[in-house]
């Protein structure tokens, strides 16, 4: 069974107290578990090729055992093969833009001498990527056993909004921890941690029957060793940061970790929207963002909303919600006073990648207007209706309750958040348990830092179970933002609990088994004759609906439709394949709620029976 939350907490504070009591007693347990799985893969196939052994002696005791060593024998090494297989997992490496050293050979020039001075592996492959990050990523040759092809990523933003300093300081934390300078056993840990991890995800995914072998072993061994790690892979952040602040200076590396986090909440907070805001304007996407971020980092400096983003980050604590330390504990680790990030001259692309630099932004700019070019025009579409649509609730002397609704929510969409949050209440006015509004009301509170906001949120997971986990992360966010760590824990386990209770329900509505109760649809004629009218066109005999009885969001009915085709013979259409008219069905036909349709035929023959006994379940007959 694996860890919840809190057990994961506590066992990493045991394993926090045992460490600083015995660093080396501690190492030793955790190079223990660590092996595990490895003793446990390896124990699983020596298993296999011993029983494979013992089918080959059985086989030379006579012609009577050759049959069953056969049959068997064959299954075994078959299930060897699926073994070896699920092992063999392909890693898939890290997507990007690769670029050599004749393109940008200062920047090569500056990641070999801080690999140097680190003492870390060697970099076989430079990506850069869209993102506001740098990573190495290992991509395993030879799947959980290693040889590892080491990937520096490397984020075209990142590199706009950092000095030549803070960017060298960010490339020696990421190569740091796979140094060798602070200890052959954390970059070992950190690689074996990270291989465990996607392993469990790779064999989740696998589909073929021999991962049973594996997947319930991993997914208790993975979140175990995860604990078990967790107060090696903090400390090997503080080391990265040392070797940091060895390379680039202890200045450099705090000005790198603050700036990383003001940029970061300028680019999502203020940079993207601005630029997703001309959508409004501008029926297709002709921004150029990412060979105008250099500038807006500039003029970004002079904003005061810098300020804000770094005071909520120094009031952040360190949780268990990730490896990394607070802001204001790594500062402080590096004996460096906090400081508002200044100007810059020139970032680190402009300097270490050159030319390059505005060759890569023009590369990026056309593949964010072709991947946004769909969305785009629906935005300036819907901005341009939503807008008409405002105005003529704007011009109505009386409004329904819908109406209103509508109204509040353009309002903060589309003009302000004070007068939105005015009409917010006017509804709660005409329907005190309007839910929408509540969430919306404490939603925009938080975001205020009024504290008011959770009990607003509260009412609304009181009568809307599905509304927990957005509540959650908003408060959660909300109390992080301003330094209550510690009154987390509540919240946190709400939004775990809910999460479960979301992924059973999810479960529970995308799949049907012969088992399940199957109760009358209870739709009044009007929509059963509506049903009935869009089905008239297909080429199906008979069709009966009914309602499954669901344990989660039974307020929220799930219907299943049950069809029966027509003969091949008689109908001039021909029989399509039933995966094709289920899925032509479910695109096209209005149902009156969430419905899974079904073909009751061949395997799911005996669906028909079970349909047939629900009270008024026939919906249409053209036989």
């Amino acid at each position: 069974m694996a860890l919840t939350q809190e057990q994961f907490e506590s066992l990493v504070t045991r394993l926090e107290q045992e460490s600083a009591r015995d660093p080396k007693l501690y190492k030793l347990k955790l190079a223990c578990f660590a092996m595990l799985g490895y003793v446990y893969v390896a124990g699983v196939l020596a298993l296999l090729l011993t029983l494979v052994a013992a089918m080959v002696i059985m086989a030379t005791r006579g012609a009577g055992w050759l049959l069953l060593v056969k049959k068997i024998g064959l299954l075994l090494v078959g299930l060897i093969l699926v073994v070896a297989r699920s092992m063999w997992v392909k890693f898939d490496p890290p997507s990007g833009r690769r670029i050599v050293s004749s393109e940008a050979p200062r920047l090569f020039e500056m990641i070999e001498q801080i690999r140097s001075k680190a003492r870390a592996p060697a970099v076989h492959s430079v990506l850069v990527t869209q993102d506001f990050n740098a990573a190495v990523v290992q991509q395993p040759r030879l799947g959980i056993f290693g040889w590892p092809k080491n990937y520096l990523v490397l984020g075209l933003p990142l590199m706009q909004a950092l000095s030549l300093d803070e960017f060298k300081a960010v490339v020696a934390h990421e190569l740091g921890h796979l140094s060798g300078a602070h200890g052959k056993f954390g970059a070992w840990i950190y690689r074996v941690r990270q291989g465990w991890a996607r392993l469990t995800h790779a064999l989740s995914e696998q589909e073929h029957w021999g991962s049973f072998l594996f997947v319930p072993f991993f997914r208790w061994f993975s979140p175990a060793f995860s604990a078990y790690s967790f107060v090696q892979a903090r400390q090997q952040e503080y080391e990265a940061d040392r070797v940091s602040a060895e390379v680039a200076g202890p200045k450099s590396a705090a000005a790198a970790l603050v700036r990383v986090n003001t940029h970061g909440d300028f680019l999502s907070n203020r940079y993207w929207n601005d630029v997703f805001r001309r959508a409004e304007t501008e029926a297709h996407p002709l921004a150029t963002p990412y060979s105008a971020m250099s500038t807006a980092f500039s003029q970004g400096c002079q904003n005061s909303e810098l300020e804000n983003s770094l005071r909520s980050a120094l009031a952040a604590r360190t949780g268990y919600a990730d490896t990394h330390p607070c802001l204001a504990d790594r500062l402080r680790a590096l004996s460096v006073e906090p400081a508002k990030p200044t100007a810059i001259d020139s970032n680190a692309a402009e300097v270490l990648l050159g030319t390059t630099a505005s060759n890569l932004a023009g590369e990026f700019d056309r593949d964010w207007q072709d991947s946004v070019g769909e969305w785009w025009a629906q935005r300036h579409d819907y901005i341009k209706e939503s807008k008409q649509q405002l105005e003529r609730y704007d011009a109505l002397d009386e409004i329904t309750l819908e109406e209103e609704w509508q109204r509040a929510r353009l309002t903060e969409e589309f003009r302000n958040t004070e007068d939105a949050f005015m009409l917010y209440q006017n509804l709660l006015e005409r329907e005190p348990r309007h839910l929408s509004a509540l969430f919306s009301i404490g939603r925009l509170l938080l975001a205020k830092d009024d504290e008011k906001g959770i009990e607003y949120l509260r009412q609304v997971c009181e009568h809307d179970a599905s509304a927990t986990q957005a509540a959650c992360e908003l408060i959660v966010a909300f109390l992080r933002r301003n330094g209550r760590d510690s009154e987390t824990r509540p919240y946190i386990d709400q939004y775990i609990q809910a999460s479960e209770i979301e992924e059973s329900a999810h479960k529970e509505r995308n799949l049907i088994r012969t088992t399940d109760t199957f109760l009358p649809h209870d739709l009044n004629k009007e929509a059963v004759d509506a049903l009935a009218r869009q089905l008239e066109k297909y080429a199906i005999t008979r069709a009966r609906l009914v309602r499954k009885a669901v344990k989660h969001r039974p307020q929220q009915p799930l219907y299943v439709l049950g069809i029966e085709q027509r003969d091949g013979f008689w109908d001039v259409t021909g029989k399509a394949k039933p995966e094709e008219l289920t899925s032509m069905i479910a695109d096209e036909v209005e149902f009156p709620g969430e419905t899974m349709v079904l073909v009751v035929e061949g395997d799911n023959k005996e669906f028909r029976g079970k349909f047939k006994n629900v009270m008024d379940s026939l919906v249409l007959d053209k036989r």
